[in-house]
């Protein structure tokens, strides 16, 4: 019933099963062209919250670290729906995250978001709840973007060697990825469907 990010900050979208360095991601990458609310699609029955410190560079090449939320929540028996690089939550939320200071023994990222660092609550979300923001300028000359993150337990994608996929670490992500502008009404779908593409390339 609710535009998981607003529309009219979104400049393309990158949608489900990206690639990302040297691997796919089940992801939708949203490229910001202004700060954004992010709001629950639909009513949740639990949050999934995670802090984490993200590495990365700068346009001059410069390393960089800085704190990175993501937002997880439980739209059914079998669908979940993540919320990630957002740069700040709202209550109660925010006090519900693992405190930063906890976090920077490990500044990995790679390490930092695996699910032991995960927190889980069980607590209704309504549907149009704002869970935090995501910023235009969050990670300065590596990205303008807020990912989603859909999985469905129900869907099992076919691939051409499916062994690797069941076999293979980060790949099992994708075994169960779902499009979620697909679970929108069509007219809302639509909308989400013309913002596919990246710098005028749709």
């Amino acid at each position: 019933s609710h535009h998981a990010v607003d529309l009219d900050a979104i400049s393309g979208i990158s949608p489900t099963l990206v690639v990302s360095g040297n691997w796919f991601k089940p992801n939708n990458f949203l490229f910001l062209s202004k700060d954004t609310s992010l709001f629950a699609p639909t009513d949740a029955t639990n949050v999934g919250l995670l802090t984490w410190q993200m590495t990365y560079s700068d346009s001059s090449g410069t390393p960089q670290t800085k704190v990175q939320y993501s937002v997880q929540l439980r739209l059914s028996c079998s669908v979940y729906l993540q919320f990630s690089h957002v740069d700040e939550l709202v209550e109660p939320f925010a006090s519900l995250t693992t405190p930063v200071e906890d976090t920077e023994a490990n500044l990995d990222n790679r390490q930092s978001t695996k699910l032991e660092h995960w927190k889980y609550y069980q607590m209704d979300i309504p549907a149009g709840t704002i869970v935090g923001y995501a910023r235009v300028a969050n990670l300065s000359g590596a990205s303008d973007e807020v990912d989603l993150v859909m999985k469905n337990t129900d869907r099992v994608n076919q691939f051409v060697n499916q062994d690797r996929f069941l076999e293979q670490g980060d790949l099992g992500n994708l075994l169960h990825a779902d499009c979620p502008f697909d679970f929108y009404p069509s007219d809302m779908r639509s909308q989400w469907i013309d913002l596919f593409g990246i710098d005028g390339v749709s």
